[in-house]
């Protein structure tokens, strides 16, 4: 839950969200990148400022690669 708590903390203030699908694992479960920005977003201010969730979780120790 320490994961799913950081993650929910992050985006509380996220009103837009960019997802991209690249791929999906051996499950059939989609593996997409995450992209958020706090606040009222203008979608160049999400390509030059916007963060990366994935990278954010790895940071954080909240995931791992595999």
């Amino acid at each position: 839950m320490k994961a799913k708590d950081f993650v929910e903390k992050l985006l509380k203030d996220v009103s837009f969200l960019i997802i991209k699908t690249h791929s999906h694992d051996k499950y059939d479960r989609y593996l997409v990148d995450v992209f958020f920005l706090e606040g009222k977003v203008i979608n160049e201010d999400m390509i030059q400022k916007g963060r990366f969730l994935n990278q954010e979780i790895l940071d954080a120790g909240m995931g791992w690669l595999w």
